[in-house]
């Protein structure tokens, strides 16, 4: 492509996951002209199977660029980014490419990117799907013709909610709210005698009927085009039984399990609820502030029982509780408050609210949880937040889980922290969670506040302090386990364990669930009945090793958990920080595979790390020139050489040579102007960036830039 600064700024977008756009967008663009618009997903399918603990989502995506004035004849680069849930694992993706299907190959990051600039300046068919953090997404596929559409398809698994009658999965509109014009949304749910009853949990009057143009026991459903403004999931009824669910699937060398446990039905103790309600909200008025707490009434009628207890925290001065003691949850009790309640005027003042409600805790039997509806939007900075999860937790006694529902649909602001967006008070209350062992759901992606606070309320119950899950076989042991989205040791005896891992050895399962109750220590050792368990299939290999890939992308940067990561994301076909899934036409699948192989054998890349030359091939079967580029050595501790042997068809036209962090930050610029009209260039680097500042240990990337061509090589600082 002659456009050699739409290829840098590409890569650098690709590599940096910090780009210019501060919330999710999909736009289509014209790299040669820059003409740009917003794309419209003209339709979408969404295909989902319960795989154990998890739900298996693909999502078909058709792409166009409809009323944006494009000519019919315009070659555009389609760009979608989007979140997918906290938890997910993202396993595959697919391009269609006339009557020929492609699969995705999977290649480290920065081999990826390079593959599809150069493609791309050729006007090939390629697409590029890429993780920019935790949950965070970039896919990018060219060329779509102005009057045409494109077509593809991204995998993954995402874990389910359980509780004692039901299991649901998030539906994933709130990508297709990216879209321009109204998308045309089909559901096809998996429903056999193990998952029952498929339905809409929000809108159950929406009938699946059997669907017959698919393989398999599927249901189908075309949702209306308004309906992406709800926040919506996918209902089964539970297969747990007495608290349970267990999966495993077998290889030849060991086994793989997936765990659901239900604490208050496994160990059969009525789940009294000891909750104060914290309500910081900012009303438009006394209507709004009335239709809050009616929300909030039927929230605590339809979800406590007489032997159930709360108490409420609101804004008025000086912050304190409606009463120094828990209040019985009677109907005339609820009542009453919330009537007292309508006589005060409601403002943010999230601090002074939290502290009140953890203080009333301390102060009456430690045992209660918070549960905190807001709608302020103004403690998105990492630091301010940062200091008041330190204070809020500080003053527990304690473990005290706070649920947090943010009922702020608009006027957000957004902060890149920690290699994504958050919305508002997101980074906040996501790690209040965090930390407390409670849950955090917003109105970021639509829905209705009554019924987000009544899906949190599922979350809420006693709490088993310093929880812990030990499993083994009656024949052998386990290892590798991961506790799924948990990072607390304080549990709900409502919300479900669920946990993964391996053995070796043979069936039957046995398990110690151990912690704190009611100020008491407590542990129950249970066998699971043969009966009671499930085979699964391959992808629970892959749902452990998400897992195994999301812990280590936990850890410090060091260049021993970055390969790890790399080489544990291609064997498994599992999309990292590190890695992409890169889709190509088919007479290029067999080179790209061959380079793949060529690694795999110890050839191709493996020289890198020995200081052999990288070559930057050119894809075009006309052109067999190589420019090489080497680095010695090459990991590197003190200083390395750079040396570039050009070649004759190099213009050295306003020649740059720069080196990149990950995330796409330049920080250093060498002075190639030296070397002008030679053939090759010497440099020496002592691995510090303009400022003299020493850089951390990690990988870096040379790049090398005339006006028509870029040439990328890593280095690595040990």
């Amino acid at each position: 492509m002659k456009n050699f600064f739409y290829h840098l700024i590409t890569v650098l977008l690709l590599f940096a996951g910090i780009g210019t756009q501060a919330h999710n967008y999909m736009y289509v663009q014209d790299p040669q002209t820059w003409q740009s618009g917003q794309g419209t997903i003209e339709e979408a399918t969404i295909t989902m199977k319960p795989v154990g603990i998890y739900m298996q989502y693909d999502l078909t995506l058709t792409f166009s660029a409809r009323d944006e004035g494009f000519a019919d004849d315009q070659q555009l680069e389609v760009n979608l980014m989007f979140d997918l849930p906290q938890g997910a694992i993202l396993y595959d993706s697919w391009l269609w490419i006339e009557d020929y299907i492609s699969k995705a190959v999977i290649l480290d990051r920065w081999k990826a990117a390079d593959i599809y600039n150069e493609i791309v300046g050729r006007r090939k068919d390629p697409s590029i799907l890429i993780k920019n953090g935790d949950n965070s997404y970039n896919l990018s596929i060219y060329p779509m013709l102005g009057n045409e559409t494109r077509k593809a398809k991204i995998s993954y698994l995402l874990p389910m909610k359980w509780t004692k009658n039901l299991v649901t999965g998030d539906l994933p509109l709130e990508i297709m709210k990216l879209s321009r014009n109204s998308t045309k949304i089909k559901l096809q749910a998996w429903q056999d005698s193990e998952w029952r009853n498929t339905r809409i949990l929000e809108r159950e009057i929406y009938k699946f009927e059997k669907a017959h143009d698919i393989e398999g026991k599927y249901f189908e459903l075309q949702l209306p085009e308004n309906i992406i403004d709800k926040h919506l999931h996918i209902a089964y009824d539970s297969p747990a039984e007495n608290g349970m669910y267990f999966s495993y699937y077998e290889t030849e060398d060991e086994g793989y399990y997936q765990l659901a446990l239900i604490p208050n039905e496994l160990l059969q103790i009525e789940n009294a609820k000891k909750v104060v309600f914290v309500v910081d909200y900012r009303a438009q008025g006394r209507e709004d502030a009335e239709k809050m707490l009616d929300r909030l009434e039927k929230t605590l009628l339809s979800n406590f029982k007489p032997t159930d207890y709360f108490n409420i925290v609101v804004p008025k001065v000086p912050a304190k509780p409606q009463s120094d003691n828990w209040i019985q949850a009677t109907e005339e009790n609820i009542r009453r408050e919330i009537k007292k309640i309508k006589e005060e005027k409601f403002y943010n003042n999230l601090f002074p609210l939290l502290r009140e409600g953890i203080k009333f805790i301390n102060k009456n039997g430690e045992e209660g949880s918070v549960f905190l509806i807001t709608n302020s939007n103004d403690l998105g900075d990492y630091q301010k937040a940062n200091q008041i999860i330190t204070n809020i937790t500080g003053l527990m006694k304690e473990n005290i889980p706070i649920y947090t529902a943010n009922i702020q649909k608009n006027d957000y602001h957004y902060y890149w922290i920690g290699n994504r967006y958050y919305f508002g008070n997101e980074y906040l209350y996501s790690n209040l969670a965090r930390i407390t062992g409670g849950q955090y759901l917003s109105l970021k992606n639509g829905g209705d506040a009554y019924a987000l606070m009544n899906e949190l309320m599922q979350y809420v119950g006693e709490n088993i302090h310093s929880f812990d899950l030990y499993t083994t076989l009656h024949n052998g042991f386990c290892f590798g386990r991961h506790n799924v989205n948990r990072s607390s040791n304080t549990v709900s005896m409502s919300q479900a364990i669920l946990q993964v891992g391996k053995y070796k050895g043979s069936l039957p399962f046995n398990f110690q669930l151990s912690g704190i109750l009611h100020s008491k220590p407590f542990s129950t050792s249970i066998q699971i009945p043969l009966n009671q368990t499930k085979e699964g299939d391959s992808l629970t290999t892959k749902i452990w090793a998400g897992n195994y890939i999301q812990s280590l992308e936990k850890l410090n940067y060091e260049n021993n958990t970055i390969f790890e990561i790399i080489d544990f994301s291609m064997n498994n076909r599992i999309l990292s920080l590190y890695t992409a899934f890169l889709a190509l036409e088919r007479e290029m699948e067999g080179a790209v595979n061959e380079n793949i192989n060529m690694r795999a054998k110890g050839n191709g890349d493996s020289n890198e790390q020995q200081g052999g030359f990288t070559e930057i091939e050119e894809l075009q079967k006309n052109n067999a020139a190589k420019l090489q580029m080497l680095a010695y050595p090459n990991p590197f501790t003190e200083e390395t050489t750079i040396k570039i042997e050009l070649t004759d068809n190099f213009s050295q036209e306003k020649l740059v040579l720069q080196v990149y962090d990950l995330s796409g930050r330049m920080v250093h610029d060498f002075n190639p102007k030296a070397h002008l009209h030679e053939k090759t260039i010497e440099i020496q680097w002592n691995g510090k960036d303009n400022s003299g500042n020493k850089l951390r240990k990690g990988i870096y990337f040379v790049v090398l830039s005339n006006s028509h061509q870029r040439h990328t090589m890593k280095l690595i600082i040990q």
